[in-house]
């Protein structure tokens, strides 16, 4: 019974301290093995540290992993590292064209391995240090790439530990441009077009967009059964009133060749107008994008004005300009200007004619 209330307190003391390592960091360390009392002759080899591990869209990156080597004399290291694909936000995989000549991707790529080997002369008493730049497809949706690390030493066994890697929020830059003021008469149903540019560099995944849209004064919206969406977009029926809605889409990849070009029913309600607006977001119908994983650097150009023209009685309008291909609506005016100029070029070529015919008859 005295042994075992002696054991009692050391158990307890190591229980906090297990949890504190737990809690510390993101990986889970294979340190160095005590000088075996046995027989101190056998060389102890094993993980000290390992610094920043990061995922960019483009990069894996393992920085400062430092190793106790107890073989002395030139050895050969081998890491590998195995991407765990199961885990949320995981890269599709390792690129075959690794920027270090020591490190190849095992199997098809984009692999889930890839392996290194560096000879290094190892001194008595001295630790190594090592650092990766692994070339990696973009990463998925949000959440943190795992990698298994197994580290080995000449011929001996392999050392392992399990890497959570920081993932650096990648860069969604949306742009939203409207056409030229639609127009009609009151009572009319018009349609006003939008388009929405992700200028890049990433994609945005998961639903993540959201689309406020605000009728201009006199106008109001068509309820929602009338509305042809386009696809992978669609509105929150609750919260839609006609003068107000929220909408959300799928994903947007970079590039003026994917933008989001929109046509969206208007009816005007009455003579005067106002001006509306439209803006996108990179949050999603609950309030906010999962773990913030989205930035827009430049949030100013997410909006953008809605005008609608309201046309006298008997006046007819222009039609509704068609997007370039560049990817923007082009602002197109009134041809009265163009018309009037055409008038009176006939005007004056008549007058010419006839003063031209009275002096050949006086002739």
């Amino acid at each position: 019974m005295a042994r075992i209330r002696r054991r009692l307190p050391l158990r307890a003391a190591a229980f906090p301290g297990a949890l504190l390592a737990a809690l510390m960091g993101t990986a889970v360390l294979a340190t160095p093995v005590a000088a075996q009392q046995t027989n101190p002759s056998v060389p102890v080899s094993g993980i000290n540290s390992v610094g920043d591990v990061v995922a960019t869209r483009d990069t894996l990156i393992v920085d400062k992993v430092v190793m106790a080597i107890g073989h002395v004399g030139t050895q050969q290291v081998t890491f590998r590292f195995d991407l765990d694909t199961t885990q949320l936000g995981a890269p599709a995989g390792f690129l075959a064209d690794q920027a270090d000549p020591a490190c190849r991707a095992l199997g098809v790529a984009p692999a889930a391995t890839v392996e290194c080997t560096y000879t290094r002369e190892i001194t008595a008493g001295k630790t190594e240090e090592f650092s990766f730049r692994h070339r990696i497809s973009p990463p998925g949706p949000p959440g943190q790439p795992q990698v298994k690390m197994a580290v080995t030493v000449g011929e001996g066994s392999p050392m392992g530990v399990t890497l959570r890697a920081d993932r650096v929020k990648p860069e969604s830059d949306f742009v939203v441009t409207t056409a030229a003021p639609a127009q009609g008469h009151v009572g009319d149903t018009v349609n006003f077009e939008w388009t929405l540019t992700n200028v890049g560099l990433d994609a945005v995944w998961d639903s993540p967009g959201m689309i406020k849209l605000t009728a201009p004064a006199g106008t109001e919206f068509l309820p929602l059964a009338q509305i042809t969406m386009p696809e992978d977009f669609g509105c929150i029926s609750r919260t839609a009133s006609k003068t107000s809605m929220s909408c959300w889409f799928n994903v947007v990849h970079p590039g003026a060749a994917n933008a989001r070009r929109v046509t969206w029913p208007l009816k005007i309600v009455s003579a005067t107008v106002g001006e509306g607006s439209i803006n996108a977001t990179l949050s999603n119908p609950n309030g906010q994008h999962p773990e913030n994983d989205y930035e827009d650097p430049t949030p100013a150009n997410n909006t953008a004005a809605i005008r609608v023209s309201v046309l006298a009685s008997g006046e007819t309008g222009t039609a509704s300009p068609s997007p370039d291909t560049e990817g923007q609506l082009p602002t197109t005016g009134s041809n009265t200007g163009l018309i009037i100029g055409i008038g009176l070029a006939a005007a004056l070529g008549g007058t010419l004619l006839v003063l031209i015919t009275r002096r050949r008859f006086a002739a």
